[in-house]
């Protein structure tokens, strides 16, 4: 049984957005986006081409990213 029930909805939004965190995590290291960015910043059209993923994907992924705290966007 759970030490402790989730009684308020911050204890709901808490829960879904470490979920939501851990996943762009996971896909992130799926697509080797890490690597990609190791010697430094690329627009989302770079890190794209490299991981044969399309730009419109990787963009949305870079964002949850940059959410959750695991990159930094700068400015193109």
């Amino acid at each position: 049984m759970a030490e402790r029930l989730a009684e308020t909805a911050e204890d709901v939004s808490r829960l879904a957005f470490g979920f939501m965190a851990s996943k762009a995590l996971f896909a992130g290291l799926h697509v080797d986006v890490f690597s990609q960015l190791a010697d430094g910043p690329k627009t989302a059209g770079a890190i794209a081409a490299a991981t044969s993923v399309p730009v419109n994907r990787i963009t949305t992924l870079m964002t949850a990213l940059t959410a959750v705290g695991l990159v930094d966007r700068e400015e193109e």
